[in-house]
């Protein structure tokens, strides 16, 4: 059963324009309101979604907002939840990004009354001091559902990367290392003769 609607957007900034859409596009207070910038990816497909959309909607009686995607986390302050599907549910304290939520249209109007007190330029900005204030509830995933950037850490502090990340930064550290000794020792060689 298909009980959302999905807002695409390719700049969450415009006046009104998300606004507008979460009024005239969705009826019922109680359905999911997606929003998703126009170049995120996922590895889910469609039927995926939707069950996972599906069953987050009951933790989103208890709060306000789910991430889909996120990225420069406090990973230290997070909180496991549960799993869905072999997906790590967890409680987020300082999210950034706005580029793939989840909410229903009663949450997000209650967001956007409180977002306009925020005196920050932009969305996610507004997003994050809401979250971090505790005045709005958001949960995240690992894996994240959407990606956006793959460049983009999920976790803001070194001791909170995951291994995999942390992995490859080191082995990035160890071929720049490697790759710097060699130009050396070839410098001093043409130098030498």
């Amino acid at each position: 059963m298909k009980n959302h609607k999905t807002i695409y957007f390719s700049n969450p900034n415009q006046k009104n324009f998300i606004s507008n859409k979460v009024t005239s596009f969705i009826s019922d207070e109680e359905d999911l309101v997606i929003f998703l910038s126009e170049d995120c990816t996922s590895l889910l497909n469609s039927d995926q979604l939707n069950k996972f959309y599906n069953k987050i909607k009951i933790y989103l009686q208890e709060y306000d907002i789910f991430y889909l995607t996120t990225y420069l986390d406090d990973c230290e302050k997070m909180e496991n939840l549960t799993k869905i599907d072999g997906i790590n549910i967890k409680r987020t304290f300082s999210p950034s990004g706005f580029d793939a939520l989840v909410t229903s249209k009663k949450k997000w109007l209650k967001i956007e009354y409180l977002l306009q007190s925020q005196e920050e330029k932009n969305i996610e900005d507004k997003m994050n001091t809401l979250i971090s204030r505790r005045k709005i509830k958001a949960l995240t995933s690992w894996p994240r559902i959407f990606e956006k950037n793959f460049n983009v850490n999920y976790c803001r502090n070194e001791n909170s990367i995951p291994n995999l990340m942390k992995n490859e930064k080191n082995m990035s550290l160890y071929y720049f290392s490697i790759s710097s000794i060699m130009c050396i020792v070839f410098l001093i060689y043409l130098i030498k003769k």
